[in-house]
């Protein structure tokens, strides 16, 4: 058989992952070793979840393979034209399962109300896509008159996924939410979406729009709900008592209007299937993170995000008593917790599984910083961001004064802190001991040309497949070291930029790793 041949058999059943598999066999055998091998991992990917033990493996290797096949990846599977389309753009952003499996159309004039134009994008659409394995549809910045269109044609049976990211400023504001909530009727009333698996609405629902798509008879595949909502507990309630929450494996409602009552709507009745819950950015308050702490509803919750909740510091502690949980990644970035609340962490059973933990962008201090190192219950971390928290020589020591740093394959410290002495970042350099790392991510911390010798002679250093040293003054002579050291069959990412280098460095740089590998201006 030939590429052509198994991609076409593909096409035709693109839910079956025998066929990628054996099309993984055949490209082995053809030498074609990274694409078989990112077709089994984003098989393997699709098929678990963050509760997986493999999840930190599959998602870092499946970085690295992004950036190896970036030539492929970056190919347009289909032959659509923008331009003649009236559009922006056309973009196929994501790939699953060894393939492309998503298209983003972004609308030129967003208030643009002409249904000619969308019936031509759903026969342009209802053309290629069954030549292919997309199965993800976004639509950007349409106006509402637009989508409705969309419910009168074929091609979303064609949809496994739908993004409807409205262009709203143009419509008033007491029309807007009224706009939204139609929409979201039409969608619970569409047959086409039968196999519907994943919904994204970036429109603001009210409790009418809400309830319009838990009691949707249509929406039977629905496992991975993505709203924009104000509605009431009234409406939330109704969501938590439908069929649909006994389905759900992801809930987001970031960036809502979510207050106790809510919250506790939603954990009165028992979501058996959620795995993901995601309340960042939403307007989550003391008394509502209480609340979820005191929930047994999520009895298979394996990934929390409450990033950017700014009462998160103060009620922290009550969120950490709920034993129910079997949390395996937590993101916390962005909620002002300082070294309290990273005591608290630390002490916390709760993290005793977590592989990924995110405390991006906090305000921890040295006493916080010691004791997450120290802590007993982190001994299955793996994925560490502990990116802007103000990082200076002491607290970077700190860092390394325990038993944390030997899990870790990834380990994000990027700072702001450019000034930081170069004898203090090489003393950190020496004390660090990273013997399982992957991915390290040390922007803004002045290591100087020391701190990167010190770094290339460390065992673990040749481990590294992704090394960011953006602003980091390694200088001419610390570049040469690095230059020395680099394996270019083992690093798979390097970032050098901003660090004034000469350009026959920078050139030297992109000889030894190749321009798609490597970020040096």
């Amino acid at each position: 058989m030939s590429h052509e041949a198994f991609q076409q058999a593909i096409f035709n059943e693109p839910d079956d992952d025998a066929l990628r598999l054996i099309y993984a066999d055949w490209l082995d055998e053809n030498n074609e070793p990274l694409w078989a091998e990112y077709i089994r991992l984003q098989c393997d990917l699709a098929a678990s979840t963050p509760a997986s033990d493999r999840f930190v493996n599959l998602s870092e290797r499946e970085e690295e393979l992004t950036i190896l096949l970036t030539d492929r990846i970056h190919t347009a599977p289909l032959t659509i034209d923008a331009d003649e389309l009236g559009l922006a753009s056309i973009s196929f952003p994501s790939w699953s399962r060894g393939f492309p499996d998503s298209i983003r159309l972004e609308q030129l004039e967003p208030y643009d109300t002409d249904a000619e134009q969308m019936n031509r994008i759903c026969d342009r659409l209802e053309t290629l896509i069954p030549q292919s394995t997309i199965q993800h549809f976004y639509f950007d910045d349409f106006h509402p008159d637009l989508i409705e269109v969309l419910f009168e044609r074929d091609v979303l049976k064609l949809a496994r996924s739908l993004t409807l990211d409205w262009f709203f400023d143009h419509v008033e504001d007491v029309e807007l939410e009224d706009r939204a909530d139609v929409q979201a009727e039409h969608i619970a009333q569409a047959p086409q979406l039968s196999q519907l698996r994943s919904l994204h609405l970036d429109c603001i629902l009210s409790d009418r729009g809400l309830q319009a798509l838990a009691k949707s008879s249509c929406l039977t595949s629905l496992e991975n709900l993505n709203l924009w909502t104000s509605a009431s507990p009234v409406g939330l309630k109704d969501l938590a008592d439908s069929p649909l929450a006994q389905r759900l494996r992801c809930l987001i409602l970031s960036e809502d209007w979510l207050d106790n009552q809510g919250v506790e709507a939603l954990s009165q009745t028992s979501w058996p299937r959620l795995h993901s819950l995601d309340l960042s950015y939403s307007s989550v308050r003391e008394d509502t993170i209480r609340a979820l702490g005191q929930s047994n509803a999520f009895p298979n919750l394996a990934f929390l995000n409450l990033g950017l909740a700014r009462s998160l510091s103060t009620a922290l502690g009550d969120l950490l008593k709920n034993d129910s949980w079997k949390l395996r990644m937590l993101d916390l970035a962005h909620s002002d917790l300082g070294s309290r609340d990273a005591q608290l962490l630390a002490r916390s059973p709760l993290l005793k599984n977590v592989h990924t933990l995110s405390l991006r962008g906090n305000v921890i201090g040295i006493q916080g910083i010691r004791a997450l190192a120290k802590s007993p219950h982190l001994s299955q971390l793996r994925r560490l961001d502990l990116a802007y928290n103000d990082w200076d020589g002491n607290k970077l020591l700190a860092l390394t004064k325990g038993e944390l740093c030997q899990h870790l394959t990834t380990l994000q410290l990027q700072s702001s802190q450019a000034h930081l002495p170069f004898t203090e970042g090489n003393a950190f350099i020496k004390a660090l001991e990273l013997p399982q790392i992957r991915h390290l991510m040390l922007t803004g911390n002045s290591l100087g040309a020391r701190g990167v010798k010190t770094l290339v002679e460390k065992d673990w250093f040749q481990n590294i497949r992704m090394l960011n040293l953006r602003t980091c003054r390694i200088g001419k002579a610390g570049a040469e070291a690095l230059l020395e050291a680099l394996d270019p069959e083992k690093m798979v990412y390097l970032n050098v930029s901003d660090n004034d280098l000469p350009t026959k460095i920078r050139e030297r740089f992109v000889d030894r790793l190749g321009e798609h590998r490597v970020i040096v201006d």
